[in-house]
């Protein structure tokens, strides 16, 4: 049986939609942005990352990975428990049209950390894992494909031979503190 997917761009949002045999309704999983929300301050150089703990895990994955990250700022992110959910209030990361190299540089970097179950969600064009730093820090990091290969890839007829190996990736890290109700 053929399966079918389709891939939106909308509103600087990825949105995938899958259809055919075998497809399972797992709730709702909320979008992930691909541009931070307008009124969050942005840091024009990494000399303007905050000089906490947060600013300390991304001042080691800049200095340990070599990857050019092009922005900084302010976030806000959802992180998922056992018993529920909180809104993280942090700072981020984002780099474009990394090759599968820096990609690989910043797994290795989060490897080091233990992955929550809770923030692991895996597509077709784009994933989000999060990471337990310590005890205060937790890290989401989103990759998804490129959107200069997801235009080049709405130009192909054939969605059969679409081939997502020779892409490169969109890439934003976002830490925070938890609260102490979380800890």
């Amino acid at each position: 049986m053929k399966k079918l997917g389709l891939v939106l761009l909308a509103g600087g949002l990825l949105l995938l939609i899958g259809a055919g045999n075998g497809c399972k309704d797992n709730g709702t999983i909320p979008p992930i942005p691909t541009k931070p929300p307008g009124n969050q301050p942005s840091y024009p150089d990494l000399d303007q990352i905050p000089d906490d703990s947060v600013g300390q895990v991304l001042q080691n994955l800049i200095d340990n990975t070599g990857v050019a990250f092009e922005s900084q700022g302010s976030t806000q992110f959802a992180w998922h428990t056992d018993d529920g959910e909180e809104e993280v209030a942090g700072s981020r990361l984002e780099a474009k049209e990394l090759d599968d190299e820096d990609v690989a540089a910043v797994d290795t970097f989060f490897n080091q950390y233990d992955v929550s179950m809770n923030n692991v969600s895996d597509g077709t064009v784009v994933g989000l894992v999060g990471y337990e730093v310590n005890d205060e820090v937790v890290c989401v990091v989103i990759k998804s494909v490129s959107e200069a290969d997801l235009e080049a890839l709405e130009d192909e007829e054939d969605l059969d031979l679409m081939d997502l190996g020779d892409t490169s990736t969109d890439l934003v890290v976002e830490c925070g503190e938890l609260s102490s109700l979380l800890r």
